[in-house]
């Protein structure tokens, strides 16, 4: 459901995801905290803005994740309602579709940019590639 829910936004914003909008026009460009892995900081403010697409809280937590819990509203979402990694930066759109976009860290299933869904392989959880250099986001 959250790999639809990043397509079907990106659809209404020029094939964009919510990392690659500006805040003016709906987005979350210049909230983005990416870290060393590309992983996001401020992953709840990317599904606050899918609210629409998501329609519900309890797909942004793992069942087997017992360290956070389902938010109370879209608007009030924060980190501890959030299960998934997710990342962010100019590379991750259709047109880099096996590029990771977010990991279960739990499970170490990865979500890929084109809504496909990869089961964790044995060993630890599959880690995202590293950051583009060239001071892309």
């Amino acid at each position: 459901m959250i790999g639809l829910a990043f397509r079907t936004w990106a659809l209404d914003h020029d094939d964009h995801f919510p990392f690659n909008v500006s805040t003016n026009t709906g987005g979350t460009l210049e909230l983005c905290a990416r870290g060393k892995e590309g992983f996001d900081a401020n992953a709840a403010a990317l599904f606050r803005v899918m609210s629409n697409e998501l329609s519900t809280l309890r797909v942004l937590v793992c069942p087997a994740d017992t360290s956070k819990r389902v938010g109370g509203s879209f608007p009030r979402l924060q980190a501890a309602n959030v299960s998934y990694l997710v990342r962010s930066g100019t590379n991750l759109d259709e047109e880099h579709p096996n590029e990771i976009l977010a990991r279960c860290p739990i499970h170490g299933h990865v979500l890929l940019c084109d809504g496909g869904v990869r089961k964790a392989e044995s060993g630890p959880p599959a880690k995202a590639a590293p950051a583009p250099s060239g001071g892309e986001q």
